[in-house]
């Protein structure tokens, strides 16, 4: 730790004053402060006017993970059991965050979650881009409805992977034009999500949506996916399926798109999906579908040879190559004699 410089007096010796915390250097400060619990940053910002200035650093406040949090931290930073006379800090520093995260909380309930995402709500001035809420208890359809209709962050990134996320809330979405025309990245993996939940997604307006995530929702059916499959392909289903909402206009060109555990998708569906989309298409993951045979992953490769299709299922060679080394195989093996005289 540096010190004061020596104050000469009288002509005598040098005298040198104790180090305090106002000697720290302001990047010494901004470290400290990122290892200070979010409930404590307002009362060390009042060690002096150097410490509130570090603690209004949007360096500091840039990328908020709160997953490791106390329901009481959360509560006190920001001022979710009651708001007092002026906002706390964590609150008026919302607006410098770049992403909140909360994944797989240790301690924080759904009720905690609930109360965040009315503050969050009603900020203004946010510039949020990536909001993940990860394996999170179950959160009601209102709370999560109200933050997605009503938020003005610039929202990119969308991840509710692992958390409940019922279909009301996706209706949500889709009525905040400002959050769809800005979406790049939809993560709805594990969320629980119903064939009502795809009918509410593609209701939605997305022009820039580029990757989309629905692996491991079961209660989608086959009848779901394709109309989904039809929706980003640009097609027009709803003469299939007269009960879904008008399709909209479809999104952008994807460039992934995770189908994993969903059953009742027939690969003629994804081929023609792979067809429209093949100039910008990355990555299909299609592990756990069907038992799709090796002639249909061949068709999906001929029309997106850019694309890589991910399928763990043992492939059968159903093509007349296979076919003919099985039966070379038969011939090679020894014959069995029969038992008798």
């Amino acid at each position: 730790m540096s010190v004061a410089p020596p104050r000469p007096s009288g002509g005598g010796p040098a005298q040198y004053r104790p180090a305090s915390v106002s000697d720290l250097p302001y990047e010494c400060v901004l470290e400290i402060l990122r290892h200070v619990p979010i409930d404590q940053v307002g009362r060390a910002a009042a060690v002096s006017r150097q410490w509130h200035e570090a603690a209004m650093d949007r360096r500091l406040w840039e990328h908020l993970e709160l997953s490791h949090l106390l329901p009481r931290q959360l509560a006190a930073g920001f001022e979710i059991d009651g708001p007092g006379p002026a906002p706390t800090l964590c609150v008026q520093a919302l607006q410098f965050a770049r992403s909140l995260v909360i994944s797989n909380p240790h301690y924080i309930q759904g009720t905690d979650v609930i109360d965040l995402l009315a503050v969050l709500a009603s900020a203004r001035g946010l510039v949020l881009d990536t909001f993940k809420l990860e394996n999170c208890p179950y959160i009601p359809r209102t709370a999560l409805g109200t933050f997605l209709k009503h938020t003005t962050a610039p929202l990119r990134v969308l991840s509710f992977h692992g958390s409940h996320v019922q279909s009301g809330a996706l209706r949500a979405l889709a009525q905040n034009p400002a959050l769809t025309s800005r979406l790049e990245v939809l993560n709805l993996s594990f969320t629980s999500s119903t064939d009502e939940s795809v009918r509410q997604l593609t209701a939605a307006h997305l022009p820039r949506l580029r990757v989309l995530l629905v692996a491991g929702n079961l209660s989608v059916s086959g009848e779901s996916v394709y109309y989904l499959l039809s929706w980003l392909a640009g097609g027009n289903a709803h003469a299939a399926w007269p009960s879904a909402p008008a399709p909209t206009l479809p999104p952008a060109p994807l460039t992934t798109l995770d189908l994993r555990f969903i059953w009742g998708i027939q690969a003629c569906w994804v081929v023609e999906f792979l067809r429209s989309a093949a100039p910008t298409m990355q990555l299909l993951d299609i592990r756990g579908c069907e038992h799709f045979t090796k002639r249909d992953l061949d068709r999906m490769r001929a029309v997106a040879p850019a694309a890589a299709v991910r399928n763990s299922v043992l492939l059968e060679d159903d093509s007349i190559e296979g076919y003919r080394r099985f039966v070379s195989l038969l011939a090679q093996q020894p014959k069995i004699k029969a038992d008798g005289p």
